[in-house]
């Protein structure tokens, strides 16, 4: 068939769009905006699909890929591109059973990579689709004579490469496997439902939603209710994806990654295992939030991964993958002040093990940890290994929902067998409070202090121990930061900055901003 002008012309134009993300989400931003500014048809026209499949309807083979007993997700390994195999070896729930949020702690075996872990390393699960979602999408869309037989494609995505290296993929196994059918859509969602229903009140209904000036009713309808793609396609009953546009229509799967919480050491290896010349085997965990929650329309809400996560019981065969660490390698010998909030504390524990077992003529440099959480009896995790601090570590556990434990701001603290210098009222004066500050104290950080007046969080700690941490850095600490993204690592930084004042080292707030700025090492893994 050939090309007209416009279709080479739609074929050449092409844009770089650079992003960067702690969430992951600004890839997918980043991929519809570049396919919106190489548009060349008029908006009232669909776009020319990316990625189109051909169903062989002639042959009668069918993939095991997808089938299942249960309504878990199938066990069957990709050949994912770099992925190696992991054994689950136990899941266990380290919050209470009658506390909100379900945290867990996953060990699981796999191959010793060629090189070692390093501290900040990552695992990426591979999370698929449940039995049912990936039913009830066939249903609706009314694909039950294709969804079992062979497809082709010659582009794909690349978080879809694994398809073209069977010898049988089918539409069920792309849906199981490798199309996001739960996940929040995007507006670019919307706009390709937009030209596949012939109904003119949803399709009026779809215009409103992909119009720019309509932003706010977008968001109360997907991602404020977090509205899955499932339930969008069932509130609008006309829309048909051709099964031959699904990869071009749904977002794909990607990897969630998660940070390695220990560091690993080989696994003793059994006789058999050493007979059949099986490589070693090394054990990796990963703590895990389960996102879970329910939204304004009163819906339970659970992510992908975690459901998947969920699913997993010990033998359980997944794909993985590694993302090497390097910052917290430089880390491994010199003094550090690590300040972890909730699951941010499993890159810390990490670094902590690495360096209890590193080697060389220099031991490693003193380490003060802050481990902010809400209560000891709910989410200190790894308590018993905080309790039985070594090697150099010191913890300060700060629970900020016990009232037991407050900041009693009369009291001076005890730490590495020196009481900090008791200043006014027992408490270093925050440097937004003191006259070599009053011009940088501006409507974000005075915001940030002033949240933080009668609260027991991490930063709180900081400026009471101000006096050791400014001696800390004073001698080359290097400083991480781990948890939320949200105001956490600005209110840590704030903090730093008041106990470098207070500690003596700075003379000011400008001051410790460029010394914080200039001549600390500073690693932050936020999320």
């Amino acid at each position: 068939m050939e090309s007209s002008s416009n279709d080479v012309q739609a074929t050449d134009r092409n844009a770089l769009v650079l992003y960067g993300s702690e969430t992951g989400n600004a890839q997918d931003i980043a991929e519809d905006l570049g396919r919106a500014v190489e548009r060349p048809i008029p908006d009232d026209e669909p776009l020319p699909p990316r990625f189109v499949l051909s169903i062989d309807g002639t042959k009668g083979v069918t993939s095991s890929m997808s089938s299942t007993s249960s309504e878990d997700p199938p066990s069957t390994l990709l050949p994912i591109e770099e992925a190696s195999e992991a054994i689950i070896q136990s899941t266990s729930r380290v919050t209470p059973t009658d506390h909100w949020q379900d945290v867990r702690l996953f060990s699981m075996d796999m191959d010793e990579p060629a090189e070692p872990l390093l501290p900040g390393a990552t695992l990426i699960v591979y999370p698929k689709n449940f039995k049912t979602d990936v039913q009830a999408l066939i249903d609706q869309m009314g694909w039950q004579d294709q969804a079992d037989q062979p497809v082709h494609a010659t582009k794909v995505p690349k978080e879809l490469g694994w398809c073209t290296k069977l010898e049988v993929c089918t539409l069920r196994d792309l849906l199981t496997h490798g199309l996001d059918i739960t996940a929040v859509p995007r507006r670019g969602f919307l706009e390709k439902l937009f030209f596949l229903t012939a109904n003119a009140e949803q399709q009026e209904r779809l215009k409103e939603l992909i119009d720019p000036s309509g932003s706010q009713d977008f968001y109360d309808y997907t991602t404020r209710p977090r509205r899955t793609i499932l339930e969008i396609l069932g509130d609008f009953p006309s829309v048909k994806i051709p099964p031959s546009s699904a990869v071009d229509v749904f977002p794909v799967i990607r990897g969630r990654e998660f940070s390695i919480a220990n560091s690993p050491s080989r696994l003793a290896v059994p006789d058999e295992q050493i007979t059949h010349n099986q490589p070693p085997q090394i054990r990796i965990e990963i703590l895990a939030a389960m996102v879970e929650y329910r939204t304004i329309i009163r819906k339970p809400r659970v992510g992908l991964c975690s459901r998947y996560l969920k699913s997993l019981a010990a033998g359980a065969r997944i794909n993985i993958g590694i993302k090497q660490g390097s910052g917290m390698q430089r880390l491994l010998t010199r003094p550090v002040i690590a300040v972890a909030t909730g699951t941010g504390i499993a890159p810390i524990r990490m670094l902590h093990q690495a360096r209890a077992k590193a080697t060389g003529s220099t031991p490693p440099g003193e380490m003060l940890l802050f481990f902010g959480c809400r209560s000891r009896k709910v989410d200190y995790y790894f308590a018993d290994e905080w309790r039985r601090a070594a090697n150099g570590l010191t913890v300060i556990p700060v629970f900020s929902r016990d009232a037991d434990v407050l900041i009693d701001m009369a009291k001076t603290v005890q730490l590495g067998g020196q009481d900090e210098p008791p200043p006014t009222a027992g408490m270093p004066v925050p440097p937004s409070l003191s006259a070599s500050t009053a011009g940088l104290d501006t409507s974000e950080t005075g915001m940030l202090r002033r949240r933080d007046a009668g609260k027991n969080y991490v930063q709180h700690h900081i400026r009471r121990h101000a006096y050791k941490v400014a001696a800390m850095i004073r001698g080359g600490a290097a400083v991480c930061v781990c948890g939320s993204s949200g105001t956490m690592p600005k209110a840590v930084r704030l903090a730093l900055e008041d106990a470098l004042v207070a500690g003596g080292l700075c003379a000011s707030a400008a001051e410790a901003q460029e010394y914080l700025t200039t001549r600390v090492e500073i690693w932050q893994e936020t999320w």
